[in-house]
């Protein structure tokens, strides 16, 4: 999905022409106790994005945004946001662009009641023996309870559980939509990486609202029930791609997804629903009065 086609196109207008936007949803790397981005976390990120073959010359501008949410380092960056910082720093081998928090990214933000106890959800998940695993044994399981609190999450029903699984879908969505109207401002023929520091459990909700695809039966669906049916549960550093773009006369086309995780190609023709992201992101401003 990414390529250098498209910078040399002759649009129409001055603004809003054959521009892209991709936002790159990532889940923050591995946190250490204190729930700062870990070393590891770090070096897990930069690999990522050496391994996209994504290169510099191939955007007009590349910047970070993320949730804050967490301890802060030397840089006043939390793990989300810093993990988009390292992500676009290696990418656009540059740190004079500006990373910016972003509080929709930030789940204590979210407005609606939690429907479960975080907590007790995810250590259930765990072994009983978990301390005397080794480390890569504990990070098996970790991964493992963290699906497992993603996909009692999507099973929740009822008012508020729905309440607060829209909400959190919103916030995605209202990221995207500003990305949208934005592009109207920008230079024709632009385009533009945005890697979006976000968390797991927050990520998968618009996808699980929003999202069409054809799965390897070659059936489409809309929106899905189990983390089964996209591949499973994002790990740490990991991204899928929400494709802004605009035609020559600057309307929007099809938004379009990718995931970077090749165990996830078998997903075939993802995109999100347009209408969806926009009653997902109109929910999110009532929400939170936002214009």
């Amino acid at each position: 999905m990414f390529s250098e086609t498209g910078l040399d196109r002759e649009p129409n207008f001055k603004k809003g022409a054959n521009v892209s936007i991709v936002v790159k949803f990532i889940r923050h790397g591995e946190r250490d106790k204190e729930l700062n981005l870990s070393d590891y976390g770090r070096k897990i990120t930069k690999e990522e994005a050496k391994k996209s073959n994504l290169k510099k010359d191939y955007f007009s501008a590349v910047k970070a945004i993320g949730s804050n949410q967490g301890p802060k380092n030397k840089d006043n960056m939390a793990r989300a946001l810093e993990t988009a910082h390292l992500y676009s720093q290696e990418i656009a081998d540059d740190d004079a662009f500006i990373s910016r928090k972003n509080d929709a990214l930030n789940f204590e933000t979210i407005i609606s009641k939690r429907p479960y106890n975080h907590i007790e959800i995810y250590n259930s998940f765990l072994p009983k023996n978990y301390e005397s695993l080794s480390d890569p044994q504990k990070k098996e399981a970790a991964e493992k309870a963290q699906a497992g609190v993603v996909n009692y999450i999507m099973s929740l029903k009822g008012e508020t559980a729905e309440k607060y699984k829209k909400e959190v879908a919103g916030s995605h969505a209202f990221v995207l939509l500003h990305y949208i109207e934005m592009m109207k401002k920008i230079n024709s023929g632009s385009k533009i990486l945005i890697p979006a520091g976000t968390h797991g459990g927050n990520m998968e909700l618009l996808l699980q609202q929003a999202l069409i695809f054809k799965n390897a039966g070659n059936q489409e669906s809309v929106g899905f029930e189990n983390l089964d049916q996209i591949g499973g549960e994002f790990s740490p550093s990991e991204a899928y791609n929400v494709h802004l773009e605009s035609d020559n006369s600057g309307a929007l086309k099809r938004v379009l997804v990718d995931f970077d995780n090749p165990a996830r190609q078998k997903i075939k023709d993802a995109q999100l629903d347009l209408e969806k992201l926009k009653e997902l992101a109109e929910f999110y401003k009532k929400l939170h009065h936002l214009k």
